[in-house]
């Protein structure tokens, strides 16, 4: 049964920083963090803006919408909250995330690090897409992504 995603709060970070993002129906606003500088350019971080003059700060279509409910339908959260590091490999740094997905039945908070359950790879491009940036479109990491 699908359920409808009215908040997602993603971050990925490595070494201490990263971005976070802030998806939001009832908005229609996603919004971004940009600790290492990936999504803006640097005199971004240098200007005292208003909010609505914030590069960061995306209004949503009706197509990013689709978008997000069809990786909805794709999320599940017990399978993320067991998904197994593979054995006899030992990571000792990379990527850690953390995502809050909040419906009309609760919030699932979940966190990784350097293991990416089904339908990560999507949600990570899908919220980076906003900004065109850190995108892996040309690389095949997410391929064959169930």
């Amino acid at each position: 049964m699908m359920q409808t995603v009215e908040h997602i709060y993603f971050r990925e970070s490595g070494m201490g920083r990263g971005q976070t993002f802030w998806w939001d129906r009832a908005s229609r606003t996603v919004r971004a963090e940009d600790e290492e500088r990936r999504l803006s350019g640097w005199w971004f971080q240098e200007l005292n803006l208003p909010e609505e003059l914030n590069p960061l700060l995306i209004e949503l279509t009706e197509e990013d919408i689709y978008l997000i409910d069809m990786w909805s339908d794709r999320f599940d959260a017990e399978v993320w909250r067991n998904y197994p590091y593979p054995e006899g490999v030992m990571i000792c740094d990379g990527t850690d995330w953390e995502i809050h997905v909040m419906t009309e039945n609760g919030t699932e908070k979940l966190s990784g690090s350097n293991i990416y359950p089904p339908g990560w790879w999507m949600i990570r491009e899908l919220l980076y897409g906003y900004y065109d940036a850190g995108s892996n479109r040309e690389d095949e990491e997410g391929e064959g992504e169930q």
